[in-house]
């Protein structure tokens, strides 16, 4: 059965040419665009992977969650909200 198979494909060697060139073109523009996207979220996360050793972390409110970075090398105190954060909201409010 394989045998059979196998002559169907190579009968015709421009035909089975063909394919192997097509097959081959389609793995390279995989690869170039798994490639490509990698390297856009590597240049869009550089900003935050240089400040590693920051001793505090801003944040916008809109933030959902601060945890992600946590797993790359930040300390997870870094997503927590601190008590003088707290302190200037309701500093804001008084004046």
């Amino acid at each position: 059965m394989n045998w059979v198979a196998l002559r169907m494909l190579m009968g015709d060697k421009a035909k089975y040419m063909g394919i192997v060139f097509g097959v081959s073109f389609a793995a390279l523009l995989m690869a170039q665009q798994s490639a490509i996207f990698a390297g856009l979220m590597r240049n869009t996360t550089s900003q935050v992977q240089d400040l590693e050793g920051a001793d505090i972390w801003v944040m916008d409110k809109s933030v959902q969650s601060g945890s992600d970075r946590t797993s790359s090398g930040s300390p997870s105190r870094a997503a927590t909200p601190t008590p003088s954060s707290h302190s200037r909201s309701s500093a804001s409010n008084r004046t």
